[in-house]
């Protein structure tokens, strides 16, 4: 994981949800760029 490596302060705990928040986020993104705007 990146981010625990990058960040080692943070508990395991707060580092996975944090990951897994970036990876939600992106893969939103992800459809986005896929479909037109305008769709929901």
């Amino acid at each position: 994981d990146v981010i625990r490596t990058y960040r080692p302060s943070l508990n395991p705990a707060s580092t996975h949800a944090f990951s897994a928040v970036i990876h939600a986020f992106v893969a939103a993104a992800r459809r986005v760029s896929r479909k037109p705007l305008c769709t929901p």
